[in-house]
């Protein structure tokens, strides 16, 4: 993106930031009493599981949107025309996820889809993208999902998230150094804790660690009791959790009554999710995870989103990066479309690729070859209810398609 455009964005988004912090009203008035648009509104259809074990991830999908959508409209909305939004409660579950996608994308007919949480739900509303031809954006961190399975690039869909190759190729060896090399695996039993620990395991074998045990649980699990005594008992000198959601919580939880954090370090990266903090507060103090986002990191339009999320909501928690991206895609949107001068899918997508900008997170960019984000990574220290930045370990890119789940 040019500097000239950047810096549109900045002074946009400074000012609306500033009114809305002190008349909020006035930002919804805004909204509703818009330039007339220039076409009918875009609308956008949101996949987010606000009930299941990742509601936690869905209220901050829809807050965070939604938010967006308002300061978007209210400055002109894109390429003159307003957005909406249709949202539906996927639940966490691929069945209800395909139900609810076709319905967005057939019968509601939307212009783009954003949304999931899991890799499953993601993976099952795929085949649906392609079918419909619409444009798709998947918010969450996980394994490549953007190819298609000749290992090309599917032109139709960006993934937002970092990816566990980006988010693990300095945490790892940094864990190791600080607290040693012999690590036990726990997760949940399906695709995205498998696919992060796999590559964990490479990082800690270059690293010149040892895998202790590998242990998978089902999603829904609230006793993990026997599974912490196990660990407890293995010698390992580091737990590296991918358990998620409530299954994450429950696990700190436990883990902390258990006396774990007293006898190895307990990290991992989902569990210790911001999404999630309200379950792991006072639990969770000094762990150290790696994440794309932090409300802590410093630029002007981080500070915006910030400040109006807590005014809008009243969110006095730590904000995490799944709300920072939804936030940040409308802004991606935004200027993809003024570029293409369209917000066809073709034309709209092919200006997409290549993006750069400043967003919550940091400067990024939307790699032109497999359609993931170029992104920033983050060692962060859960401290007195933050997640402070102890190092940032600079823009990271995703390989390729390494380790895509698209079959």
């Amino acid at each position: 993106m040019n500097n000239l455009s950047r810096r549109r964005i900045l002074q946009l988004g400074a000012a609306s930031g500033a009114l809305l912090a002190s008349r909020p009203e006035l930002g919804r008035l805004a909204a509703a009493q818009a330039t007339p648009a220039a076409g009918p509104p875009i609308t956008i259809g949101l996949l987010a599981p606000v009930t299941g074990v990742f509601a936690d991830f869905g209220d901050l999908m829809t807050k965070a949107t939604n938010l967006a959508v308002e300061k978007v409209n209210a400055e002109g909305g894109i390429l003159g025309r307003q957005l909406s939004v249709i949202a539906e409660d996927d639940q966490g579950d691929p069945a209800v996820a395909t139900e609810r996608a076709r319905k967005l994308l057939v019968q509601d007919n939307v212009d783009i889809l954003m949304g999931t949480v899991s890799s499953a739900t993601t993976l099952a509303v795929l085949p649906l993208v392609n079918e419909a031809q619409k444009v798709f954006f998947y918010p969450l961190d996980g394994e490549d999902k953007t190819c298609l399975p000749d290992g090309s690039t599917n032109p139709l869909v960006f993934g937002l998230g970092d990816t566990p190759q980006q988010r693990l190729v300095s945490f790892v060896p940094t864990i190791v150094e600080q607290a040693g090399g012999d690590w036990y695996f726990i997760g949940n039993d399906y695709v995205f804790p498998r696919s992060v620990n796999a590559v964990a395991i490479d990082f800690l074998n270059e690293a010149g660690g040892t895998v202790v045990a590998e242990e998978y649980v089902p999603l829904g699990t609230s006793d993990y009791r026997p599974v912490i005594d196990k660990i407890a008992n293995s010698g390992a000198t580091v737990v590296f959790s991918t358990t998620v959601g409530t299954d994450g919580v429950a696990f700190t939880k436990q883990a902390r009554e258990g006396g774990l954090f007293d006898r190895m370090t307990v990290t991992g990266v989902a569990t210790f999710a911001p999404e999630v903090y309200s379950g792991l507060q006072g639990f969770a103090e000094g762990v150290l995870t790696a994440d794309r986002y932090s409300d802590q990191i410093d630029n002007e339009v981080n500070a915006e989103f910030v400040a109006a999320f807590r005014e809008a909501y009243d969110y006095q928690l730590p904000i995490g990066g799944t709300a920072a991206a939804c936030y940040g895609a409308i802004l991606l949107w935004r200027e993809a479309a003024t570029i293409a001068g369209s917000f066809d899918p073709e034309p709209f997508a092919k200006a997409c690729e290549g993006l750069a900008m400043t967003l919550p997170q940091g400067d990024v960019e939307i790699d032109a070859d497999n359609h993931l984000l170029t992104q920033h990574i983050y060692l962060l220290r859960i401290e007195n209810d933050t997640y402070q930045i102890d190092e940032d370990f600079g823009e990271i890119t995703h390989p390729g398609h390494e380790g895509c789940s698209v079959v």
